[in-house]
């Protein structure tokens, strides 16, 4: 049996933002790619094929209204979390194997690679599970849009009705946090907004579906390769400015920062990390270095004042039982 090579670019981001949008301009892309063939995997869909397998109870969904739809499969996903934190990331594989599979037994000679395009993740099980199992066939794409464009969006193609707008900031809050909104589904809930930050590639998608299409064609060129991979504006100074962060010893977060002018021109950079006294930052090789790894239990000093109050807050409640 012919062997393929495989690559899974996984999506994710805000309800609105145009996750399905940039899934379908992908699948199109890399099916025009010489030897390459796309396959899709819907999460929706396998939330509601394995639902009852998980949870061991049916799933209703009300179809006609996309509100309750969304709300239905929130809940859904919450729920499988519960039972097992990774099992949205096991059905997800399970397709990908399976899809795989069926693929393979064609015995396509004129495809050597198959890309699967998954749409989209809500929470950090299976997005690890997916990193674990894959590894560096795996890529996390994140999709950002502005909440009032996001909201046209669904009124103007996903058929939300004007009046829903109290719905969709409730159903776009349990998306981003949905811990927040119910502390009880603790880590197994929607986390949108946590994915931002662990995303390979990042598109924000504020324009139109021609820009788009334009984000997706270059994750492709940069992906498998092109003639036209030399930096954008952007990715020049996004490079400059995660560069910088690399200067940050923070136990907590490394972060970088690039001011530029318009031709492209640096003209500053910057990163976080503790003052040092009498002025200027602790460098390496420092006599007196008093930063966090240096000193104590060389714990971040942010993380023990964070269990210090925890547990002052905690010792209180319990106390006023």
């Amino acid at each position: 049996m012919k062997k393929y090579l495989n690559l899974i670019i996984a999506l994710s981001g805000p309800h609105g933002a145009g996750c399905s949008s940039l899934a379908d301009d992908l699948e199109k892309i890399v099916n025009n790619w010489p030897g390459c063939c796309a396959i899709r995997i819907h999460v929706a869909d396998l939330i509601e094929r394995y639902y009852h397998l998980i949870v061991n109870e049916a799933l209703s969904v009300n179809k006609d209204s996309q509100p309750q739809r969304r709300q239905g499969l929130q809940e859904a996903g919450t729920k499988m979390r519960r039972k097992d934190p990774e099992s949205i990331g096991k059905i997800i594989s399970t397709e990908i194997y399976h899809s795989g599979l069926k693929f393979e037994e064609k015995q396509d000679q004129n495809i050597n690679t198959i890309v699967f395009i998954v749409d989209s993740l809500k929470n950090k099980y299976e997005l690890e599970l997916l990193r674990k199992t894959y590894g560096q066939e795996f890529y996390f794409v994140f999709v950002h849009a502005d909440k009032e464009g996001r909201w046209r969006r669904l009124i103007d193609y996903k058929s939300w009705d004007k009046n829903d707008r109290v719905e969709f900031e409730q159903r776009d809050q349990i998306d981003q946090e949905e811990k927040i909104f119910d502390p009880t589904v603790k880590a197994f809930g929607q986390q949108v907004q946590k994915l931002s930050s662990k995303a390979d590639y990042y598109i924000v998608n504020n324009t139109n579906r021609e820009d788009l299409k334009e984000d997706g064609q270059r994750l492709i060129d940069l992906l498998f390769g092109s003639d036209s991979n030399q930096p954008t504006f952007h990715e020049r100074n996004m490079h400059i400015a995660y560069s910088a962060s690399n200067s940050s010893f923070c136990l907590s977060r490394q972060v970088g920062a690039a001011i530029v002018d318009q031709n492209g021109n640096i003209l500053g950079v910057g990163h976080n990390d503790v003052p040092k006294a009498m002025g200027g930052l602790y460098t390496n090789g420092d006599v007196d270095d008093r930063r966090c790894f240096a000193v104590g239990d060389r714990r971040c000093i942010n993380d023990t004042n964070k269990e210090e109050r925890y547990d002052l807050l905690l010792k209180n409640r319990l106390c006023s039982l």
